[in-house]
């Protein structure tokens, strides 16, 4: 790549060279595989990439441009994902809950 220029000879935009970077990566890996036949599963490398891009908080869109998979193939594997979100976000609103009904059984010392 030359400087300043994506591999396609437009202006690289650091998007595009992360980008660029991870098709490399993925390539590098998938060749490791065919080398390496039956020491790892690629198929689980990319679920995993997966999983760690939507944690990060990447749209599934976003996820699909990345990992060049189908967002309806990445909306697959975020079902975990969503799954423990929604886990999270409800035990907080459990523990605000608690947090209320305790404050009116106990008095205002105790709920905190």
């Amino acid at each position: 790549m030359t400087a300043g220029l994506s591999t396609s000879g437009s202006p690289a935009t650091a998007e595009g060279v992360a980008a660029d970077e991870f098709k490399q990566f993925i390539e590098r890996l998938e060749r490791l595989e065919e080398e390496k036949a039956g020491i790892f599963v690629f198929h689980g490398l990319r679920k995993n990439a997966v999983t760690m891009l939507l944690e990060a908080g990447n749209t599934e869109a976003e996820v699909s441009a990345i990992v060049e998979m189908s967002e309806q193939m990445v909306r697959h594997y975020s079902r975990d994902v969503n799954k423990r979100r929604l886990a999270i976000n409800g035990m907080r609103k459990l523990e605000e809950c608690w947090k209320e009904t305790r404050a009116n059984l106990f008095g205002d010392n105790r709920a905190h």
